[in-house]
């Protein structure tokens, strides 16, 4: 029994070397994004598939995980961090992992039926956004423009859920980080649930719109976290982007311009994100924002009441100035913040994350928005 190949060249494959020890582990090293003009790295994200004998027993060490940000060091797993394995690539597993002193990641599981596919979470990818797209197209509460490019030329498409003259709007980006698929199945979720039968009064309050992956081509190519060109589509907000470096960027903002300029505009927005604590991030920025605190206290609140969401949101005088969230704030007026989904661990279902407990978070939170604009309408 034996390993005989591994191979990333698969849609969202993370790139990375490996090789066979000599004591028969598998190595696996997660080859690092690099942004532009700067020390900083990212490795987080790994998904290949494994080729080798039925029954063959695979000791996985993964490395790399020596992450820069802002000349800090950090790593993107803890001793929750668990790796998913899948027979076929779309029923998954999570198998249990030991974060080690090294800061390597170590898991052991069978090869069972000759292949066997292997990713940091449940896979989300730019196909399954495509089909997903073509379901619900059709619906007539659906509709999905496209507003630009990515750097190679991937189509970036708003999916707006709702009447035009809705009283209330939600604007959500996800998948601004590659790795991250938390957002795209919170979203599927959330639309999902306003297009069944009972999601009409829903839509009478508000209406969504939805970049549902702004980082593509790193999806595709399972990067982590930066652009084709090296650019964190999660920075820089505090001026209008770059429209060559960070198309994906400059995209959204001429959209939300036009929709500002035609008066509508959001009344919150929210950025979908994976991390490892989970919690809603809300800026502190320095005077006039206590009505913007309270908003966010109560919305975070409602979260509590209809989901399973525990995580809490920070506190202090937070700021990370450049982010979706501080940047929709401070230059536009918008309500915004930064939902991060625990990637390790879920508090309030006391379990790891699948795709379908995002998706459960998503069908909560079009009662969380309904119960939110109640109170502003009032």
């Amino acid at each position: 029994m034996s390993i005989d190949y591994l191979n990333s060249s698969i849609e969202n494959g993370s790139p990375c070397n490996w090789e066979i020890a000599d004591d028969g582990a598998l190595i696996v090293d997660l080859l690092y994004d690099r942004e532009r003009a700067s020390p900083n790295r990212a490795a987080g994200h790994w998904h290949f598939t494994l080729h080798g004998a039925a029954g063959t027993d695979v000791r996985l060490i993964l490395r790399n995980f020596d992450n820069v940000w802002n000349g800090r060091h950090g790593s993107p797993i803890s001793d929750r961090t668990n790796v998913y394995v899948s027979n076929d690539g779309r029923n998954w597993v999570h198998v249990v992992a030991t974060k080690r002193e090294d800061n390597t990641l170590e898991a052991q599981f069978r090869i069972s039926t000759g292949t066997v596919h292997v990713a940091r979470l449940e896979p989300y990818r730019v196909s399954d956004l495509t089909r997903w797209l073509e379901r619900i197209e059709p619906h007539e509460q659906v509709e999905i423009v496209q507003i630009g490019e990515t750097v190679e030329k991937r189509p970036l498409e708003i999916v707006r859920v709702g009447r035009d003259d809705a009283p209330h709007r939600v604007l959500i980006r996800a998948r601004s980080h590659p790795w991250e698929p938390g957002g795209n199945w919170l979203t599927q979720g959330l639309i999902d649930a306003l297009l069944r039968p009972d999601g009409a009064p829903f839509l009478e309050r508000y209406a969504v719109d939805v970049l549902p992956m702004a980082a593509k081509d790193g999806v595709m190519r399972g990067h982590t976290r930066f652009n084709a060109l090296g650019m964190d589509l999660n920075r820089d907000w505090h001026a209008p982007a770059d429209p060559k470096l960070a198309p994906e960027n400059a995209a959204l903002e001429t959209w939300l311009d036009a929709q500002i300029a035609e008066g509508r505009a959001p009344s919150l927005a929210l950025d979908l994100h994976n991390d490892n604590s989970g919690r809603l991030h809300v800026s502190r920025p320095d005077g006039g924002a206590e009505a913007y605190v309270a908003n966010m206290e109560r919305f975070e609140s409602l979260m509590r009441e209809h989901t399973w969401f525990r995580e809490g949101m920070t506190g202090g005088n937070f700021r990370n100035p450049g982010t979706f969230g501080e940047g929709l704030l401070a230059r536009h007026g918008i309500d915004a913040a930064i939902l991060e989904l625990n990637c390790d661990w879920i508090a309030g279902l006391k379990k790891v994350p699948y795709g379908a407990d995002w998706r459960r978070l998503g069908e909560g939170m079009r009662v969380v928005f309904r119960d939110y604009f109640a109170f502003a309408a009032s």
